[in-house]
């Protein structure tokens, strides 16, 4: 049944390209690309309620499910006037329209309420839209830094009620953790999607690279995000046996987590200000997981990141840094990391750590 769905998509998929060219206004273009996903929603939903095939149905709700970010991806990458008031009317439909699909899609993919799902993903199209007309190549910091703002806002609340939820229960099953996973994974491709297309509109300009490390302290809170979802799966799901698959992905998504944490902090290098909050946050959450976990390993990570928040944080206290982006690359600052100054500065550091353990001990 899936190849023969896969066959009657891509047929369709061949007449649209067929036809493409033949459809000149932007709002008829939407309309096609939001019948076929609108066609990937029915045969989820016709395969799961009236055939019963459970697999297959949710199987084919995820892919539509990741198809409405990526619809609007194209809308805004095909786009030739972009405030049309047909082509405005047609984008408000089509998201509410989805907001209803992708709603009723969660009742199956995600248990619990329906709404996070929406926000997640219907949010995020609804960011690539925003980010698609309003932002131009090359656009100032503090717009690509909002645009940037967005997507992510959505995707922690969508996921924080989520996990908060699965954490005040303290036991998964399979259907809780399989859902956790499931809104996990379709929020962050809609994430990705949304703040991909800000990172290519805010950065990708002739000299607009150096806006890049503006957008670390975002990257950074989604990452955190990842690293609390996977804990809260390996931890609600240590006690059953049965479970052992969701604890292998958990703790696979909470190292991409780490991954990510890390790859955030190079994405800030050079500029100080953006290090000291990133460095802040990664230390505040390695602390938190490794007493709420009980991973004393964690403590490891967050000594390194909070002397990197300290050291930064010093030097421009006392002025040997600038808040401005530098422009030598940030060798002016890595020397002054490696220099004697620095072992005596984080003396102060050594010494509330000292006291924080004694107190602990």
């Amino acid at each position: 049944m899936i190849i023969g769905g896969l066959l009657i998509v891509g047929g369709s998929a061949a007449v649209v390209i067929s036809l493409w060219h033949q459809i000149k206004e932007n709002y008829l273009q939407l309309a096609v690309f939001v019948a076929i996903s609108s066609a990937a929603f029915g045969l989820g939903f016709f395969t799961y309620y009236r055939w019963k095939l459970e697999i297959t149905g949710r199987t084919w709700l995820t892919i539509a499910t990741l198809l409405v970010p990526l619809i609007f991806l194209a809308v805004v990458s095909l786009s030739r006037d972009q405030w049309s008031a047909p082509m405005l009317l047609a984008e408000g439909l089509s998201l509410g329209l989805f907001a209803y699909l992708v709603g009723q899609a969660s009742r199956v993919l995600v248990p619990g309420p329906q709404w996070p799902q929406v926000v997640a993903v219907v949010g995020n199209a609804a960011a690539v839209l925003m980010a698609g007309h309003l932002m131009e190549t090359g656009s100032a910091v503090w717009q690509v830094v909002m645009a940037g703002a967005v997507p992510v806002t959505l995707f922690g609340i969508a996921m924080g009620s989520q996990l908060y939820r699965a954490a005040a229960l303290k036991k998964l099953d399979a259907e809780q953790a399989g859902g956790v996973f499931s809104l996990l994974g379709t929020g962050a491709f809609a994430l990705a999607v949304a703040f991909g297309l800000v990172v290519a509109k805010g950065t990708l300009a002739e000299g607009a690279l150096a806006r890049f490390p503006h957008l670390a302290p975002l990257a950074a809170v989604a990452a955190t995000v990842l690293l609390a979802s996977g804990l809260i799966v390996v931890h609600g799901t240590a006690r059953d046996p049965g479970l052992a698959g969701f604890r292998t992905a958990g703790t696979a998504v909470a190292l991409g987590g780490l991954v990510a944490m890390l790859a955030a902090v190079l994405a800030a290098w050079p500029w100080p200000p953006g290090l000291t909050g990133v460095a802040l946050l990664e230390a505040s959450t390695l602390v938190f997981v490794a007493f709420r976990y009980r991973m004393p390993v964690a403590h490891a990570g967050a000594i390194t990141a909070g002397a990197i928040a300290y050291l930064v944080g010093f030097y421009l206290v006392v002025g040997e840094v600038s808040a401005e982006l530098p422009t030598d690359g940030g060798r002016h600052l890595l020397r002054l990391l490696l220099d004697a100054r620095s072992g005596t500065a984080l003396s102060g550091l050594f010494a509330a750590l000292a006291v924080a353990a004694e107190g602990l001990a």
